[in-house]
């Protein structure tokens, strides 16, 4: 009876993850089709565990069939795994994994292929119950393995789209490996499809979670979450403002096409030079701001460096990574403006006079001051002769 109530719950859980999945209209369509296409095998598992759980210690003439089932349960399961892996952990950290993982995977696949034919290496013996074998610690290597994959790939997934629930995907995973390990212990122990089950609800509630805070053009955080960020910083930080040089121009004059592309590129720089520091944010057309984040800002400071040296450097960085990418793509030969401020927190010793009451927003105003008076200094004023090169130059 315990195997039907499990699966029942899991089948309902699923189904409403299904109903849920299709009314979405945060997550993209290619990642809704492969948690759809997920949650169809999971359900499948769950189906094909409950019968397994049920020709457990049926009479001997099941025992062929025992077999079957059970190797479609083992192939199942590292299948959800590998997928889950793939599905959740789309950068370029899951381009270097992935060929480790298909290796794993087909290991799998052989050794449980032969199952079915050589009786040593079956999980079901001639009685007709589970036994531990040679499969059984590849089946168990393979799964543990591609588990740890999908632990490290999802949360460098969460750092490169700047989320804060690393903790919670830690959680999740450190759930499944619970489940796995459990059945991997205690043979008769079956709460595996289950486990998977509730992780994979978990799993859908965080991306969507992650996905409705992200800008999708560029995938920086967005606006909505810029603003409930500004309510919640109390500690001293640095603050840049960055506007794009001539959009509406390379709009107007090139098309949108270019003109995505340059928001889109301007993205990967302040990615490049500033992620590993700060959350960054689209907060406009052509606007983004930098918000440096706590311990990485304390880290960058010593006694060469003051918190002024610090974003000067970094800022120049993003300029000389404009000027580098040129070379390939002369639309990009404006750049973007910069403008930069401190935001002192109450209890800050060192805050200046001048900046001691100064807020959040009123800082990001003076840096936005800043970023258009570098606008306005900047050969961002271009005559007929550049403008005819540009285009020329502009596919390059």
């Amino acid at each position: 009876m315990e195997p039907l109530v499990m699966a029942i719950i899991c089948l309902i859980s699923l189904v409403g993850s299904i109903i849920y999945l299709k009314e979405s209209v945060v997550l993209v369509d290619e990642r809704k089709h492969n948690f759809l296409v997920l949650d169809t095998i999971i359900m499948l598992g769950v189906i094909i565990d409950c019968i397994e759980l049920y020709l457990t210690g049926a009479p001997n003439e099941y025992v062929e069939l025992h077999k079957l089932v059970k190797s479609m349960e083992c192939a199942l399961l590292t299948v959800i795994t590998f997928l889950t892996a793939k599905y959740t952990s789309r950068t370029a950290f899951w381009n270097k994994i992935q060929i480790y993982a298909y290796v794993l995977i087909s290991i799998n696949f052989f050794c449980n292929l032969l199952t079915l034919f050589v009786p040593s290496l079956s999980l079901i013996d001639e009685n007709n119950a589970y036994q531990r074998n040679f499969y059984a610690v590849v089946f168990t290597v393979v799964l543990i393995t591609l588990t740890i994959f999908m632990v490290l790939g999802a949360i460098h997934s969460a750092k490169t789209r700047q989320s804060n629930n690393i903790v919670f995907m830690w959680f999740i995973f450190g759930f499944i490996m619970v489940g796995v390990l459990l059945r991997v212990l205690y043979v008769h122990t079956n709460y595996d499809y289950l486990v998977i089950t509730i992780a994979f609800q978990l799993i859908i509630y965080n991306n969507i979670n992650t996905f409705m805070k992200v800008e999708q053009l560029t995938g920086l955080l967005n606006r909505s979450t810029f603003e409930v960020m500004v309510e919640k910083i109390k500690y001293t930080t640095g603050v840049v403002i960055i506007d794009v040089n001539k959009l509406k121009w390379v709009n107007d004059t090139l098309g949108h096409k270019y003109g995505d592309a340059l928001i889109r590129i301007t993205a990967e720089i302040i990615k490049q030079v500033y992620g590993k520091y700060a959350y960054c944010f689209r907060i406009g057309g052509d606007e983004f701001c930098i918000i440096m984040k706590k311990k990485a800002f304390e880290k960058l400071l010593n006694e060469e460096q003051g918190r002024y040296e610090v974003m000067k450097n970094l800022m120049s960085e993003f300029e000389q990574e404009f000027v580098r990418r040129t070379e390939r793509r002369k639309f990009l030969k404006y750049g973007a403006s910069q403008g930069f401020g401190i935001y002192y927190s109450k209890d800050d010793p060192n805050s200046p006079p001048e900046e001691e009451y100064l807020t959040l927003k009123e800082v990001m105003s003076k840096a936005d001051e800043r970023m258009y008076e570098e606008k306005r200094l900047s050969h961002a004023f271009f005559d007929e002769e550049q403008k005819k090169e540009l285009l020329a130059k502009a596919g390059g």
